[in-house]
């Protein structure tokens, strides 16, 4: 099932990346999709990396939204995120939130080096390639300026990476 699952999500990403690297509209193909539904598959998916780890995930009640964007992208970019976050946390937490337009992904690991997560924040800013600090970062910055998201990493004992979408693009539901 796990290699199925890889095979899937292997396919969701080079799919995207095809999309990036051919520059396609940002509007084709935009949905009014469910946060909380991908956040949840998403937590299933990638629960193998939590195995043997004292690790509580905390998805806020606050990620009940709705997103107007390409379901592809959005589940390419949870994915990348809380793989990272389950990875490389081996206690504590991690804690998923949508606030103010944002989602939040928060965990207690290790952290990213100083220079790499400012390097990687001042890059996306800018609009600038990534210089390849990972894959799973590099694609959530690759995704943030193809669709005009602004993304934000934070990291010193822990990471805190947010990501915001633009105002009119979300609304609640319950």
């Amino acid at each position: 099932d796990r290699i199925n699952d890889a095979s899937l999500q292997m396919e969701q990403t080079v799919t995207t990346l095809l999309h990036l690297a051919r520059e396609e509209h940002a509007d084709a193909q935009k949905t009014d999709v469910k946060l909380l539904p991908l956040i949840e598959e998403s937590v299933i998916k990638h629960s193998h990396l939590l195995e043997g780890k004292d690790i509580e995930v905390v998805v806020e009640d606050s990620c009940s939204a709705s997103i107007l964007t390409q379901q592809g992208m959005l589940k390419v970019l949870l994915d990348n995120l809380l793989s990272n976050a389950f990875q490389y946390t081996q206690s504590g937490e991690v804690k998923v939130a949508f606030i103010n337009n944002e989602l939040i992904v928060e965990d207690t690991g290790p952290g990213i080096e100083k220079d790499i997560s400012a390097h990687i924040t001042q890059e996306a800013v800018k609009g600038s390639q990534s210089k390849g600090y990972g894959f799973g970062l590099s694609i959530v910055k690759r995704l943030c300026e193809h669709q005009n998201w602004r993304l934000v990493v934070t990291s010193d004992l822990g990471t805190r990476i947010s990501v915001c979408f633009n105002a009119e693009l979300v609304t609640r539901y319950f």
